[in-house]
């Protein structure tokens, strides 16, 4: 449905680096060479980069955006407040935070990379996800452009590693290329439809409906809000979401989720043991999902791992509460099916 992303970048890739002399393409970061001097060959074995850390100090893609949109928010470089302008202090503060991805724009731009396989932390893996947060970004807020080149900048120096940005000597030309992929991003790929068909939309469709029922008021629809990216943060992050959770459509995801983050919030909030209206295919992947999260934890930071305020995100996904859920989910019974209307005579 979606041209594959990686294709963008032309055959550069395929073409081993030169020795010297020739610059890489603009695309990639190149370092500064104060004393160039002709290389020695190659040998068999290839030396560890000089830009990069050991791999094992390496965080994975997904955790690597996650941060980097932690950090471009809470420094102003990327705004959310004109999209959040419903909410008010309060809600901002324990809701609202970049970590909570309230606009969805992590959770479609995890999905849109995970659809085209970009998962390394190579600087094309790196510089696509950059492209692709910026651009989903734009699309959610209704901001047609970054503030400035500077604030582009901004964004591509975050996704260097350190040593990368303290010898990168072709920044200028990365700041354009980023500009000229988001334009080649947003005509190659019908981005509204792949935002419309992610899970975070199958969210957004069951708290709607939850809200135009009368089971959920406008504030209590911002407090599930800012729970569910918890649960589908983990799930990314364990590894197996595809095995887990695919077998599911959309909408199915988007049930389960919003059912077990108001779980969550019922028994940290009210102290409420009810779980007997999550039923069927929500259930079953609201157990998968819970047990994922349990096993894996790794997004516990910031809001999420503050439980100083009772009314807050991060009082429902304690391991506690979390533990107390996944009994109950174990040992409610579920709902008898609707039986079905007699036959006219």
């Amino acid at each position: 449905m979606w041209t594959r992303f990686s294709a963008w970048f032309g055959s550069a890739l395929a073409e081993p680096p030169p020795e010297w002399a020739p610059p890489p393409p603009a695309s990639s970061p190149v370092a500064v060479r104060e004393d160039p001097q002709p290389q020695p060959q190659p040998s068999t074995t290839a030396p560890q980069s000089a830009v990069a850390p050991k791999r094992t100090s390496l965080p994975t893609l997904s955790q690597y955006i996650i941060d980097a949109y932690i950090d471009l928010v809470r420094g102003g470089v990327l705004e959310n407040g004109a999209a959040l302008e419903v909410y008010n202090q309060g809600q901002r503060m324990l809701f609202a935070q970049p970590e909570q991805d309230p606009l969805g724009v992590l959770t479609t731009t995890l999905f849109f990379l995970r659809f085209h396989d970009i998962v390394d932390l190579s600087w094309k893996s790196r510089q696509s996800a950059a492209v692709t947060l910026t651009t989903f970004h734009k699309l959610c807020t209704s901001q047609r452009s970054l503030r400035s080149l500077l604030t582009v900048e901004r964004v591509i120096r975050r996704f260097l590693l350190p040593k990368e940005e303290a010898v990168v000597r072709n920044l200028d030309a990365l700041v354009h290329n980023h500009v000229h992929l988001e334009c080649r991003l947003a005509w190659q790929c019908d981005l509204l439809h792949f935002w419309q068909t992610s899970p975070m939309a199958g969210v957004e469709e069951r708290l709607w409906e939850l809200l135009d029922a009368g089971h959920l008021t406008e504030s209590a629809v911002i407090m599930v809000r800012g729970i569910v990216f918890y649960f589908l943060a983990n799930a990314l992050l364990d590894g197996h979401y595809a095995k887990n959770f695919e077998v599911y459509s959309v909408y199915d995801m988007g049930c389960a989720v919003v059912g077990l983050a108001i779980l969550c919030a019922r028994r940290a909030w009210h102290d409420m043991d009810h779980c007997s209206d999550l039923t069927g295919r929500h259930r079953r992947c609201a157990i998968t999902l819970l047990g994922v999260t349990r096993r894996t934890q790794a997004h516990r930071i910031a809001s999420y791992s503050d439980s100083t305020y009772k009314l807050s995100t991060g009082t429902c996904v304690t391991p506690e509460n979390l533990k107390l859920v996944a009994a109950s989910l174990a040992s409610a019974e579920p709902l008898p099916p609707a039986t079905a209307a007699p036959a006219a005579p």
